[in-house]
């Protein structure tokens, strides 16, 4: 936007016109204004690496709001701290309407409202800053010092990643030097580079505390799995001893058809708590009883062996040992590798299938029945 637009704006009190046209001056100081209009009252914060200088800086603004002649301006309230803190160092306010030329001899800065015609005032930017402009008035301040990430370059170091931490470092500790030196863009430059050697390094670090924790997490997993399978183990021994594993596949009888009635199918009562199953992989499918309390009974539905949505259960429809189409399952009409129901002396006495043709056959619905539901 150009200069005559931005004051025809500043007159007419919009604030970003106002620091656009502020700022053209006092950011070669090294001073950073910034302009707020509410309620007449016009607040400019002034910021810069050391405290402004109060006495000059409100005589600036002042005389500039003197020059501008807005009628949407009624009362000037000006601010100076150093960026980044939180509270003003200094503030003072006027009234904007009410300043005359008595309250300007009272500054250091001698007025030039003589010298300038009241038809100036609208003529061009120049005339309106022709006091700022004026070398009697001097500015101290530098260019503000930038960022220099030293803190969090030491925190990167300590608990991130040390290479680039370290790199963090030596740039953050060069930027104050390069400031002092004049040498505004390049201090700039090196807090650039702290700064993207802090973000490489919180990258990094955080890469590697996931991938720690995934693979912590991993090790207890397969941890808890092979507590999980000695647990298992521990409910098996005691009723298959290690010196006698059944091998049901090796028992099987040929195919044949009995039509005979299976001595086994009016004894289970008598299987109650004396015999448990075993699938044909030789996996413990659970103790044979109608205790619903027991962990290892298969009439336990919410057990491992009697629940409906465990693996090691033959009442599962989609397991292993409970569905129609696997070959160890005691729905299998066609299987010849069904589970087996083994005594306490380890001794193969059945199997449980709806294989009708396999002797020996109990139906896993008739022992469901018998013990699942008394």
């Amino acid at each position: 936007m150009t200069q005559p637009n931005l004051l025809k704006l500043a007159k007419q009190g919009d604030a970003t016109a106002i620091t656009s046209l502020m700022n053209r001056h006092l950011q070669p100081k090294g001073i950073i204004a910034k302009a707020i209009l509410k309620d007449d009252c016009l607040q400019i914060m002034l910021e810069s690496a050391q405290v402004p200088n109060q006495p000059t800086l409100v005589t600036f603004v002042r005389n500039w709001i003197i020059k501008l002649g807005s009628e949407s301006i009624k009362r000037v309230k000006v601010y100076g701290r150093q960026p980044g803190d939180e509270f003003p160092a200094w503030s003072q306010d006027f009234e904007a309407m009410s300043v005359d030329n008595s309250v300007q001899s009272e500054t250091s800065v001698p007025s030039v409202e003589n010298n300038v015609s009241e038809d100036s005032k609208t003529s061009t930017n120049q005339d309106i800053f022709k006091l700022v402009a004026s070398p009697r008035i001097q500015f101290q301040n530098k260019p503000c010092c930038p960022r220099t990430y030293l803190f969090p370059s030491i925190l990167v170091t300590l608990f991130a990643c040390i290479p680039a931490g370290v790199a963090g470092i030596v740039f953050a500790t060069k930027v104050k030097n390069k400031n002092q030196q004049g040498d505004y863009d390049g201090a700039l430059s090196l807090s650039n580079k702290a700064k993207i050697s802090c973000i490489i390094g919180v990258s990094v670090g955080g890469f590697i505390i996931g991938a720690a924790f995934l693979h912590g997490f991993r090790e207890g997993f397969q941890r808890a799995n092979q507590r999980q399978v000695a647990t298992r183990q521990q409910l098996i021994d005691p009723y298959v001893p290690s010196d006698v594993t059944p091998q049901p596949s090796e028992y099987l009888p040929p195919i044949e058809t009995y039509p005979e009635t299976n001595p086994v199918r009016n004894a289970l009562s008598q299987l109650d708590g004396h015999a448990y199953l075993m699938g044909a992989d030789n996996v413990f499918l659970g103790i044979i009883s109608s205790d619903k309390i027991n962990e290892k009974s298969i009439s336990n539905q919410v057990g491992e062996f009697g629940s409906r949505v465990t693996s090691k259960s033959v009442w599962i429809r989609v397991g292993d040992y409970g569905s129609r189409i696997s070959d160890t399952s005691a729905y299998n009409t066609n299987t010849n590798q069904p589970p087996v129901i083994v005594n306490e002396n380890n001794e193969i006495i059945g199997f449980l299938t709806v294989n009708t043709r396999i002797k020996g056959a109990v139906d896993p619905d008739l022992l469901h029945t018998a013990m699942c539901q008394q």
